[in-house]
Parts: C-alpha cells; structure tokens; sequence
C-alpha cells in the first residue's frame, strides 16, 4: 500500500534571534522576540518530527520530505532538504516555569531554529528564559514533537503564506564518455573536452518522494536542461549506455566544470534548487565496463615456482577503532559516545567472566534481533585480513551474529556458547565496512554479545626473489591473436624497475597474458603451491591460464623467471627411431629385435611398434617402451638410433653396444647412451647432437682414451652411405617384429 504524505506547517524562531551566535547550551538565556518568526512547511506520512540520533545530521526518518522555510516577508531561506530535531531544548523562567522547545536543522544547511511544543506551555512575548538541559530527539522511545504543537507565542499559525508566483530555477548539464577513465570531461592525453552522450533518457524527480517531474534526452554534445523547477530537492537520473558504466563522483575539488556529481548507479545525489536559483553543470561521465591486470616479473633462483622462500605469516597492527567499546561513558548507552562506530545497537556492562580476555565489568555489545554495528576501515594493501572477535553467549543457544563485509554476508556465527572467532578475509585497497548484526530468530528482547573486535592484515615473510625490469609483456585474446591498442598494435608493456606491469581500462572478458622470456632464461614452473599470492601464473611458454577482466577488478598475474645454466645441454634429443637389436648378421645388419617408432603408421595393419600417442621421443622413453614390450636389456647386442635426413628419409645416426657381458640393466644402457652423447658433444661441441650422423661403439666397462673415442667417432660404418628403400625398410622391421 503506498504511503499518504501530509502537508504540516508550523512556526519556528531562527537560532541567531535567540542566541546571537551561541551555541543554545544550558545556561544561555534569552528573551522570546515579539517578531521575526519563520514559516516552515512540510511533507511527511505521519504528523511528528523525527531526530538524527542514527544518521547524524540526517534525518532519522527516512519518509519525511523535503521542506520549505520562509521568513516573515515570505522570502526563501532553506534548501529543500529533510527536517530533523536535532534536541529538546528545556528552557525556565524567573519564576520556575520549565518549558519544551525543539531545535530543527535542514539537511545541507548550518541554518537552526527554534519552535516551542505547546503540549508543555507556551511562555509569552518579552519573557526571559534560560537553558537548564538539552537531550537527544530518540524516534525509538516514542519520545516526538507533533507538527500540530510546533509553533512560538502568540502568533497564529501560519504566520505567513508562500508566494502565490514563485520564482523558478533550472537545472542543467551534459554526459560525456570518459576515454581517459578520470572522472573528469577534460581528456588528460589530449587536452580537448570528453565527446558528449547523445540521446540519453535524464529524469527529474523529487528527491524524498521519488516524484517523477520531468524527463528529456542529451542533444548531440551530451548536454540536458531542465527549465521551470520550484525551489526544493532533486535527483536527476541519467539513464546510461549498454557496455558502459558511471565514472562516479570527481574527486572533491575538481572544477565543477569539468566534474562528474553522480554516484555510480547514474543517480545524482541531491540537487537543492533554491527560489529562482540555476544549477549548472550538474554532469555525469559514462566509460566503458573494463578491469586491470598486474602482476611482476621475478627471478626465481630457486626455480621452484614460487617469488618467494623460508615464508611464514605475522599480523600487522589493529585497524579496528575502539573493538573492546571501552570508552563509553553512560552505562547502556548508545554508540553516539563510542568512537567510529555506527549508532546502532547498545553498549552494555555486565559483571560476568566469560574467559576470553574480558575482565568482570568489561563493556559489551548485545545484538538484538536486527540490530547492527559497523565501522569503515582503510585497507592500504590488499590482501589477506585475520577478523577476530570474541562472541557471547546470554540466555539464548539459537542467537547468531551475521558477519558483513561491505553489505555482503560472509559468515553467520552461533553463538551456542562464549567463544573466540576468526575469519579470514580477502580485501582490497580501499575503504570497507564491516559490519555485524544480531539474529535472534525473531527475539527482539535478548542477543549475541560482541567484544574485542581486531582486524589486521596476515603478512607473509621471508626471502623475496630479486625482479627484473625490461622485460616485455604482452596481452592476448583466448585464442591467441593479439589484443590491439588504439593504433592497431599488439598491446604490450614492459616491466618496470620493480619487476611490476600493468595494463589498465582493459574491457570487460577473459584475456591471457604472454611473456617474452630474455635471452638466458626460461619460464619458471606455473602454479605451484597452493599460495596464488607468492606463485609464477604462466607456463613455460610464459602464457597464463584464462583470465577474467570484471569491472573495476584488478587480476594479479606473476611470471617467474629461472636464469638457464650456459652449459646446460638444453632438452634431451629427440629420434624418429630406435632399433634395439636382438641379433647382427656377419655385417652388422640386425636381423631381429624390436624396431620402435615415435609414431606409428596410419594404417597399421602390422601392428608396427610406436611410441603412446603425446610421448616425446627420447631414449628414455623408448628404453621403458622397450621393456614393456618384453625386451630384455641383456639380450641386446646394439642399439641403433635414427635421424631425419633433409630429404625426409629416415636414416642411421649412430649407435651404442654393450660390454663384452652384455647390459646387466636399463640403467647401464641409459649411463652408456650418456657417455655416447657427451663424448660427440666433446668432439664438435658446435654441432647438435642430431647432426652427428656417425657411428659410436662404446664399451660401458672400456676406459677408452681420447684418441680412441676420436677413432670410434669417425670410423665408418659398412654401406653407411647407402640408403635403404623406405618399402624394404619397412618390409624388414615386418620380419623382426618378435
């Protein structure tokens, strides 16, 4: 059911007619004035003035409109904005007479005044009165002026009348796309104002009744204007564009010229148009829906995947003010006398030991059903937070303290028995509100206990790899071409003297990042460990997994670099074939034994041996398909290796045979294929191995001399220059198969 708005009027003294500029404390006097009364009109669904005891210097209901305060002359003296009654003001005469007034503010303005509630007397004209106590306006105890005994002595109400033909105002302003992502109109790159917003639906609406009031759309330079508005309050609401979003509000001191005033849901907060008053440059800034990445580039000399050694976790200092509520003053009294914290809830003493660290007469906070407290911290760097704070238990099991972290549920506590809590959160930088409310299923008379509330940042130690800087990154879409820049470039950036990158307004998707490994090193091992915080997210290409850019996210991507040993032989080399021979005839030639292949034939009705399907080719790997087979290592009287000839032949390179006793196990083939490869390396050290296309005998047990492993390296071998028909080779390995 919609809600019924009055109209209420009532008469009221400026605060500087009664106190000059004092403050209204108790011991002031003052002599009610024969004049000089204000008008003041207002709409609200019920017919009392609220306080600002839970919002501070906002009105604490939140259904009262705006008002209109006129002097004697019916001129204009208010903002629009909400009413509240900031105390009761109990004032005495000489001959003891104690009398109620009610001290009213306007949202927005330093402006106060006076009316008298006439339910408590009303003094006359000319009498002296003095301040005996001020108290709070508490909406909560029932405790409120009606509109209809608002009024001073000894003058009707109302005193006067709005002007029947009031001057009106406007209010205007322009939409503009943010290129630059500043908040502000003026391009920094350019110089040049930001291109307007064409066409975009701007409502007018009363800013407490949500009222519509009128609509209109940008022309083609983004800009609006609304003519005829009353004095009052406003929101103007721009409608926005698909795949953008509101910049939010300039920073404070931005020229309003250039400034954005709207909050990032495109609604503005309030516009207080005064009588005949033109508000100008009331903008809002739309950008594209985009996200960050970082990240840094370390050296990993451990080569372990990780930036980062010898770790262990310590916390930092206390961000929470006041989390033990020790400060307050009046037993049972609200959060206005506890520092930094919302007004809502109650501070309680009681005389129990709960053996967590509260000593008998420590204050508390009960959480009845809804109530809820709160507190902004600044988080300087994001990360890791220990929440800890101790919950207690009153004479319920089915209490529960529901843990928020910027309005956002993260944990609900039972508080079947006193107990110590931690949580662990993931906040970035920035301001947060954590908050904690009670639940007691409907249970509005008791609660949960809140004491010795700390939040502090989980910091990790230990040794941090060095960084490099130079090093070029690279951004790129999922399937592998290039993100362009405004020019029609690859993307890319460098590291900086931090080892640190950053790509910036990156649009709203899922982006890989690619590294360019220097010269002399080699991407370290991805993901490893279960820290995301302190791991290297690329493989060894320098390419990261997915990464989703969500707006106004930050994704943090590492890339660890290991430095490669110069002397480090590089990868294992690689055959398209290895024969291990069973038998020789009286020319070398095998004539049985198992001749394997990387990749088997397609067809392969033979049933030719191969490799498993992603095994790379290394005599490691066909020695174990060797075995699998059935071979037997001392079964072998030589192993033939095969090399791919430019003509796309496959041809004999070298190969290695046992001791006179034969090979007693795979880990004697595996040393005398060593020893076959670092003596032809020793050889011709500029050669790859695979063009090496000699045959080396080597006796495992020999103790050959160089000259010897010289003479072995370049011996041929029988027919060496004679290519066997691929259809005769293959019509071989047939008739060997085993």
């Amino acid at each position: 059911m919609p809600r019924q708005y009055h109209d209420y009027q009532f008469s009221a003294f400026r605060a500087q007619d009664l106190f000059g500029w004092g403050s209204g404390d108790a011991g002031s006097q003052f002599t009610v004035p024969t004049s000089g009364a204000v008008t003041i009109s207002v709409r609200d669904d019920e017919a009392n003035l609220g306080g600002d005891l839970r919002w501070n210097e906002h009105a604490d209901d939140l259904y009262v409109s705006g008002a209109s305060i006129r002097s004697d002359n019916g001129h204009s003296l208010g903002n629009g904005g909400k009413i509240y009654g900031e105390n009761y003001t109990v004032v005495q005469d000489t001959h003891g007479n104690e009398y109620r007034m009610v001290r009213v503010e306007q949202e927005g303005t330093d402006q106060s005044y006076y009316a008298f509630d006439r339910s408590f007397g009303l003094p006359s004209e000319g009498t002296n009165l003095s301040v005996v106590r001020t108290y709070n306006v508490n909406k909560w105890f029932g405790d409120m002026s009606s509109y209809h005994n608002l009024t001073v002595p000894d003058t009707p109400d109302p005193i006067t009348h709005p002007d029947p033909d009031p001057d009106t105002g406007s209010i205007s302003g322009r939409l503009f796309f943010d290129e630059d992502c500043d908040t502000t109109q003026r391009n920094a790159d350019t110089g040049q104002l930001e291109e307007g917003v064409a066409g975009n639906v701007v409502e007018l609406r009363h800013a407490y009744t949500k009222e519509f009031i009128a609509r209109t759309t940008t022309d083609e330079n983004g800009n609006y204007h609304f003519d005829g508005v009353e004095a009052g309050a406003y929101n103007v609401t721009f409608e926005g564009e698909d795949g953008y979003v509101f910049v939010g509000k300039s920073p404070t001191g931005t020229p309003d010229s250039i400034s954005a005033d709207v909050r990032g849901d495109g609604a503005g907060t309030r516009v207080f148009v005064e009588e005949g008053e033109h508000v100008r440059d009331w903008d809002a800034g739309l950008k594209i829906e985009s996200g960050s990445i970082e990240g840094t580039l370390f050296i990993d000399d451990e080569c372990d995947g990780l930036q980062i050694s010898n770790t262990s976790e310590t916390l930092g200092e206390n961000l929470i003010q006041n989390g033990d509520f020790e400060d307050n003053s009046i037993r049972s009294y609200s959060f206005s006398r506890i520092n930094d914290w919302d007004k809502s809830g109650k501070v309680r003493t009681d005389n129990r030991d709960y053996g967590l660290g509260n000593e008998r007469g420590d204050a508390v906070v009960r959480l009845a059903h809804n109530n809820e407290v709160s507190q902004d911290v600044q988080i300087e760097n994001e990360g890791t937070y220990q929440l800890t704070f101790d919950a207690l238990q009153f004479r319920s099991r089915n209490d529960e303290i529901e843990v928020r972290v910027d309005g956002k549920l993260v944990e609900t506590v039972r508080v079947d028995d006193d107990k110590s809590v931690t949580i662990e959160l993931e906040l970035t930088e920035g301001r947060h509100e954590i908050s904690f409310e009670g639940d007691t299923n409907g249970n509005r008379v008791y609660g949960a206990g809140l004491d010795n509330v700390e939040l502090r940042e989980v910091i990790l130690t230990g040794d941090e790899d060095a960084t490099r800087e130079g090093v070029t990154i690279g951004l790129q879409n999922l399937d592998g071409t290039p993100v362009l820049d405004e020019n029609g470039d690859p993307l890319t950036t460098q590291t900086d003297a931090d080892g640190n990158y950053r790509f910036d307004n990156v649009p709203v998707g899922d982006y890989q990042i690619v590294g360019i490994a220097p010269d002399g090193t080699e991407f370290t091992l991805q993901d490893a460990g279960d820290d995301d915080e302190i791991d290297s997210d690329v493989n060894s290409d320098g390419v990261s997994g997915t990464i989703e850019v969500r707006h106004d996210q930050t994704e943090d991507v590492d890339l660890g670099l290991c430095e490669v040993d110069p002397t480090d032989p590089g990868d294992d080399p690689t055959y398209p074939k290895v024969f291990f021979a069973q038998d020789l005839d009286e020319n070398d030639f095998p004539t049985g034994g198992f001749a394997i292949s990387a990749e088997a034939p397609d067809p392969n009705p033979f049933q030719i041996p191969a490799l498993e399907e992603g095994v790379e080719p290394t005599f490691e790997n066909y020695l174990g398909a060797y075995l699998d087979l059935g071979g037997d290592v001392g079964d072998l009287e030589t192993v033939i290796f095969y090399d791919t000839a430019e003509d796309g032949s496959v041809t004999e390179a070298f190969r290695i045979d046992p001791p006179e006793d034969g090979f007693q196990s795979a880990d004697e083939v595996l040393a005398a294929y060593d020893g076959a490869i670092d003596t032809m390396e020793e050889m011709s050290p500029d050669i790859d191995t695979a063009d090496l296309i000699t045959l080396v005998n080597v006796d495992s047990e020999a103790d050959a001399s160089a000259d010897d492993l010289m003479a072995m390296l370049f011996t041929p071998m029988e027919n060496e220059d004679e290519v066997m028909p691929q259809d005769d080779e293959d019509e071989m390995e047939e008739d060997l198969l085993v």
